[in-house]
This record gives structure tokens, sequence and C-alpha cells, in this order.
């Protein structure tokens, strides 16, 4: 008798054979720590840091300063952006050294 959560004789050969021929098979280059799930969303993450600190560099060349170096931590929050961009708003609240 044939229950209904019994898998047909065929599936469990089939899976049989599989693993067998999983176990014989040899990985010519075999992947070492592989970096498909970490890697991309930091440097996503990298990029965009580096996007925020290129339209700072625009913005204070535009506002009159010439240094391109500045101080600007992570995480970029709105209001370190808008202190590190130096304009007329921002500049009594920066002390400049």
């Amino acid at each position: 008798m044939l229950c209904a959560t019994s898998r047909p004789f065929c599936t469990w050969s089939f899976t049989l054979r599989l693993r067998l021929a999983l176990i014989g098979l040899r990985l010519l280059r075999p992947s070492h720590s592989s970096k498909a799930v970490g890697d991309p969303p930091f440097f996503l993450a990298s990029a965009v840091f580096f996007a925020i600190k290129d339209a700072i560099v625009a913005a204070r060349t535009e506002a009159g300063h010439k240094e391109t170096w500045f101080p600007l931590d992570n995480p970029a929050t709105p209001e370190r952006i808008r202190m590190a961009c130096l304009d007329e708003f921002t500049a009594p609240f920066v002390c400049m050294l």
C-alpha cells in the first residue's frame, strides 16, 4: 500500500544516483571563500559615500574654498554633509583651523 506522503521509488533512485555522482565529482576550480554575498553591498555603500564626498567638494569649490581635504566621518548624516559644505550659512558654526 502506498501512503500519500511516501515518495515513488524512481525519485529515491534518482536522488541516490545524484548524490553518488556529486561525491565522485572533482572540482577543477574550487571556490574558496566566495565573496558573492558580502562584498557587493559593501562596495556599493562606499561608492555612495565617495559620491557624497565629491558633491561636497563641488559645493565647497562653488562657495570659494579651494582646499579639497576635509573630514567626513561615517555615517554621512545630513547634518554632517551640510556642515561640510562650508557656505555662508554654515561658516559661523565651523571652527576654521
